[in-house]
């Protein structure tokens, strides 16, 4: 857990200081429908990954987001 603010905070900040970076989001917990898997807008070109982190998933997606 973030001390401070949530996941789609940070990355909403992120995407308003530098709107070009691709972001890879990750989180250890199930995909529900308040959670940030759900949350995402895909309109905002970040990708997201769950824990326990898997390389090849983690390598595949870092490929995508690089090629946008």
């Amino acid at each position: 857990m973030m001390p401070n603010r949530d996941g789609i905070e940070t990355i909403r900040d992120a995407k308003s200081r530098c709107p070009t970076t691709p972001i890879l989001a990750m989180s250890g917990r199930r995909p529900t429908r308040g959670s940030i898997f759900y949350r995402l807008p895909a309109s905002w070109g970040a990708a997201h990954i769950k824990k326990p982190l898997e390389r090849a998933e983690f390598l595949n997606q870092v490929r995508t987001l690089l090629r946008r």
